[in-house]
């Protein structure tokens, strides 16, 4: 009972992702641990990889097998005492899953393999084996033969736990169990059971070598094998795809079943479906960047976070290497597509969609001892599976504090006052009011009345953290009245300083194109080449802000902002409008003009604006 708590606790450290609480745990029959990954390119360390696996799976309780963690010798067993985290790039993921299903005979069920992240883009890599039923015992593998790569083609071995150790069950054995088991049944005798069992390994592992295991298209998945029949047998004279290599397999929130090559030069296949959705052909290599693109997502699970591929039922459900954008649907990260760049390498990105969910983030740079009147911000959030691994180092502070008189956000500051006759320009940018370092960014620009006091203000903030990055740049009008002050003549009017709607939408735009192109070069020079470890958003927010000690009227948006084109709204009171945006936040211009249309029309209607025409924004 208390080994079964322990390794309950144990699978409850993986999946909450916090690795120290493994320390301490002592090696046995249902826990390993190595230091290092394994080797894939070497076949000794893949047949260790499957020996260790399969004999978890043999094991009653199953088992954990972890990697990045290194063990002292206490008395009679090994104690996990230190996290020896690695690069994520120094193991894949999916060709161990794919070594599991293909080496061990039959694959073992629900098998789980995740990266848990611990530090600057390094973690470790948990192998969970959950019991398997007693139906599919024993698991198998075909035996080495003391040269690497090669197997004997008329045995098989069954490897057990033992304690904290691996050990191969003795072929008497293996004879012995599989004689009960005939003679139960009533079946030959030993002696003829023995020669049967020679020639089918012998036969299995020749199939193995040219096309692998052989199953039939649905395998394993008896509800729908008849559709998985009849898409194979049409697929087949439309492709070049070769026999199952693999029965119908759960994998995040879809099934998948692989298929060899036709030819020994072609590639592989899948058929994957989602539930009430008919099955669609990937081929391999696609399958694959559609695996990497999702790598990172939490839990390791890439179909889960990204989806399946689906297909237009009036089009062929066939998607080859070649294909340029494959649409997904059903995962953790919403409708997304996977789509081929122009320096042919594959990412993700997601269908734009609007909601009004902020983030942690969007209360980031708000704790003012003065607010300002008026706040119109974007924030940028990308969940980049390296980001820990990034800095803003001093060259990159300088260079980007050089650029910033010349940047989008500093023309929409200079502008708002030219269009009111003067000409107050922000070219001088300093550090702070926030904090700068090696992984904060703080830069701001001031325009100010005659007697000093602050009227607007642009200012670009960066914050670097382990899970990804965060980018803001916004607009102030600190003070209307100092604003008015810095006008000068040229505000002859009392209500000189309300904005426009396109002003308050050029401003988003500025703030917007500066926190996506601009802050984000600062850490590292190709933003688009990271991989994404969950959605990236655009938050855009118009706030009117009141210190809780300062006297006098809070005044409200539409006191700040012209929104009578709008419409009427049943809004009393308007502090503040937002919208989030999930979008890959870099575009061309006329793109992200038009998506920033839509949001704002979004954004006004959710706030009670609901006459409003986008035409008018």
């Amino acid at each position: 009972m208390v080994s079964e708590l322990l390794l309950d606790r144990a699978r409850e450290a993986v999946v909450a992702q916090a690795p120290d609480k493994l320390l301490g745990l002592r090696e046995c029959v249902w826990l390993d641990a190595k230091r290092d990954p394994y080797h894939l390119s070497s076949p000794a360390q893949i047949e260790e990889l499957t020996k260790d696996v399969a004999a978890f799976a043999n094991a009653p309780s199953g088992g954990l097998l972890l990697l990045g963690i290194s063990t002292r010798r206490e008395g009679d067993s090994e104690v996990l005492c230190e996290l020896c985290p690695f690069e994520r790039d120094a193991v894949n993921l999916d060709q161990v899953r794919k070594l599991i299903r293909e080496r061990i005979t039959p694959p073992p069920r629900g098998v789980d393999v995740d990266w848990i992240p611990c530090d600057e883009g390094r973690g470790i890599v948990a192998v969970d084996v959950p019991p398997q039923p007693s139906s599919s015992l024993p698991y198998v593998l075909a035996a080495p033969v003391g040269k690497h790569g090669q197997v004997n083609q008329h045995t098989v071995v069954v490897p057990l736990r033992e304690a904290d150790g691996t050990h191969w069950l003795p072929r008497s054995e293996v004879q012995r169990l599989l004689a009960a088991g005939w003679a139960s049944r009533s079946g030959p005798s030993p002696q003829f059971l023995a020669s049967v069992v020679e020639k089918a390994v012998s036969e299995a592992h020749d199939r193995t070598q040219n096309a692998g295991p052989v199953y039939r298209p649905g395998q394993g998945l008896p509800a729908r094998e008849q559709e998985f029949a009849q898409v194979y047998e049409a697929l087949r004279g439309t492709v070049p795809i070769g026999a199952p290599s693999s029965e119908v397999l759960y994998e995040g929130v879809g099934v998948v079943q692989h298929f060899a090559p036709a030819t020994p030069s072609g590639h592989g296949w899948v058929l994957c479906a989602l539930p009430q959705r008919r099955p669609v052909a990937v081929a391999e290599p696609l399958w694959l960047e559609l695996l990497a693109a999702g790598g990172a997502a939490q839990g390791g699970d890439p179909t889960g976070a990204l989806g399946y591929p689906v297909a237009d039922p009036s089009e062929p459900a066939i998607f080859d290497a070649d294909t340029p954008v494959l649409e997904l649907e059903a995962g953790r990260w919403g409708r997304g597509r996977l789509v081929r760049g122009a320096d042919g390498q594959w990412r993700w990105e997601p269908v734009p969609r609007m909601g009004f969910d902020l983030s942690p983030s969007a209360r980031s740079w708000t704790g003012d001892r003065n607010p300002p009147q008026l706040r119109l911000r974007a924030l940028v959030r990308l969940l980049w599976a390296d980001a820990g691994t990034l800095e803003v180092s001093t060259d990159k502070h300088r260079q980007l504090k050089a650029a910033l008189p010349t940047s989008s956000l500093a023309r929409a500051v200079a502008v708002l006052s030219t269009r009111r006759g003067a000409h107050l320009p922000a070219d001088a940018w300093m550090p702070g009011p926030h904090s700068n370092s090696l992984n904060q960014v703080s830069y701001s620009s001031t325009v100010t009345a005659p007697d000093g006091s602050p009227a607007l203000v642009g200012e670009v903030m960066m914050a670097l953290a382990s899970w990804g990055v965060v980018t803001c740049a916004e607009v102030r009008v600190a003070d209307t009245t100092a604003w008015q002050a810095a006008l000068g003549a040229a505000a002859v009017a009392a209500d000189a300083t309300k904005l426009t709607l396109e002003e308050v939408q050029e401003v988003l735009f500025a703030a917007w194109t500066t926190a996506a192109h601009l802050l984000p070069q600062a850490a590292t020079p190709r933003p688009s080449n990271h991989r994404w470890s969950g959605n990236p958003t655009v938050e855009l927010c118009l706030s009117a802000e009141h210190g809780y000690d300062q006297s006098g009227p809070h005044l409200m948006l539409p006191d700040l902002i012209d929104l009578t084109p709008l419409g009427p709204t049943d809004r009393t009171t308007l502090p503040e409008m937002s919208v989030t945006i999930t979008t890959v936040p870099w575009k061309a211009e006329a793109d992200q003009r038009q998506l920033l249309r839509r949001a704002l029309a979004r954004m006004v209607h959710g706030f009670g604006f609901l006459e409003a025409d986008e035409a008018r924004l």
